[in-house]
C-alpha cells in the first residue's frame, strides 16, 4: 500500500497529533487513495493535505468534494499535477472558501490524456447541484492548466 497503514488509522481515529499529510509523487491512483479519503470523512484535525503529482482523476476529485461538503477543516489543499477536471477544483475552492478556512488551494497543471476523460463524470454528482455553475460542466471550455489560489482572512 503506497500510504502507510498507520497514517490511515490515525486519520480514521481522528488523532489530534496528525494535522499534515503529504503524499507527493507516489503515482497514487483513485483506488490507492480511497482508504485515505474514507478516513477523512470524520476527521476534524487534518489541516494540510498535499496529494500533488499523482494519478488522481475526477473520481477522487468528486470524493474529495463530497467529503469537504460534510467536513471542511482543511486550510491548505494541494491537488495539482493530477487528472482532475477544473470543475471539481472550482467546486472544492467554493466549499473551502465558504467555510472561511481556506488559506491555499493549488489545483494547477491538471493533465489531460483524452477528450473523454474530461467529459467523464462520476456517479451521483453533487448533493447540492444548484450550487455549481453549469458553465463549469462544458468540456469544450475545459483547460488542462487551471490554477486556483485563494486566501481568506483569519
Amino acid at each position: 500500500m503506497p500510504i502507510h497503514a498507520n497514517t490511515i488509522k490515525q486519520l480514521a481515529n481522528n488523532d489530534p497529533n496528525l494535522t499534515r499529510v503529504i503524499v507527493v509523487k507516489k503515482n497514487l491512483t483513485d483506488h490507492d487513495i480511497a482508504p485515505l479519503l474514507s478516513a477523512l470523512k470524520n476527521n476534524t484535525h487534518l489541516e494540510y493535505l498535499d496529494l500533488s503529482h499523482n494519478l488522481l482523476t475526477n473520481r477522487s476529485g468528486h470524493q474529495l468534494k463530497e467529503i469537504l461538503l460534510k467536513n471542511g477543516n482543511l486550510f491548505h489543499l494541494n491537488i495539482s499535477h493530477n487528472y482532475i477536471h477544473p470543475k471539481y477544483i472550482d467546486q472544492i475552492d467554493f466549499i473551502l472558501w465558504e467555510r472561511k478556512k481556506l488559506e491555499a488551494l493549488c489545483g494547477s497543471s491538471q493533465r489531460r490524456h483524452t477528450k473523454s476523460f474530461w467529459q467523464a463524470e462520476p456517479d451521483n454528482e453533487s448533493t447540492n447541484p444548484e450550487q455549481w455553475d453549469d458553465a463549469n460542466n462544458d468540456a469544450e471550455n475545459a483547460t488542462s492548466n487551471t490554477f486556483s489560489l485563494s486566501f481568506s482572512p483569519k
